[in-house]
């Protein structure tokens, strides 16, 4: 991931595209800049997806478990219908095949 000089400056950039409340200006801002609306956009996930490591490294240095932390034990168990064995091997698929015959005659 980016460092936090980086980050920064994505962070500034963005600040700066959005505070241009009027279309016109967003474009001629990512004119001015030479980038795309695209490149705004990453910024953005980039942002967000260091925000959501931060928050979650705080998180665990308080000892509070996150949701993925634990993993798939609060998950039920999948349970057959009642009167049926579980059968846990893929059924294998029927195939069907249709012949058709044409006959033509010419008189």
């Amino acid at each position: 991931m980016a460092d936090d000089s980086e980050l920064k400056k994505m962070r500034r950039f963005v600040a700066q595209y959005e505070s241009c409340e009027d279309p016109d200006l967003q474009s001629d801002f990512l004119e001015q800049s030479g980038t795309t609306f695209e490149s705004v956009r990453r910024y953005r996930q980039l942002v967000a997806a260091a925000d959501r490591g931060r928050a979650a490294t705080r998180a665990a240095r308080k000892g509070i478990r996150t949701a993925r932390s634990r993993g798939r034990r609060n998950r039920p168990t999948p349970v057959a219908p009642p009167g049926r064995p579980r059968n846990r091997r893929r059924r294998s698929g029927v195939t069907v095949i249709i012949t058709v015959h044409i006959v033509v005659e010419r008189s």
